[in-house]
């Protein structure tokens, strides 16, 4: 599950479906993934670790982009998304923001 949690390009809601799921897959086949996935656990890690000490922003970045994701799925594919004022839709006029104008 840690590394599921870690895997940053997967939106949230493929890792809550793959989690929910995960019972159904045959025991031979999930050992086998959870092999992979422990490998790429390490992986990921040392990237991880390695990307921080360049960037100290990469996890900040990773967790918008996951926010960003999420919002995107809902106002895209939620059945009921027509209920709401699709913000991708929306044109946005940076000038008129308020808190541009306080630089």
């Amino acid at each position: 599950m840690e590394g599921l949690e870690k895997a940053f390009y997967i939106c949230n809601s493929d890792k809550y479906s793959f989690a929910i799921n995960f019972h159904a897959v045959p025991r031979q086949q999930r050992s086998m993934i959870i092999t992979y996935f422990e490998s790429e656990l390490e992986q990921m890690k040392e990237m991880i670790n390695e990307e921080k000490l360049l960037d100290q922003s990469l996890e900040s970045n990773a967790i918008m982009t996951q926010y960003i994701q999420d919002l995107y799925r809902f106002y895209k594919l939620y059945p009921y998304k027509n209920e709401f004022r699709d913000i991708f839709q929306t044109r946005i006029h940076f000038s008129g923001l308020y808190f541009i104008n306080l630089f």
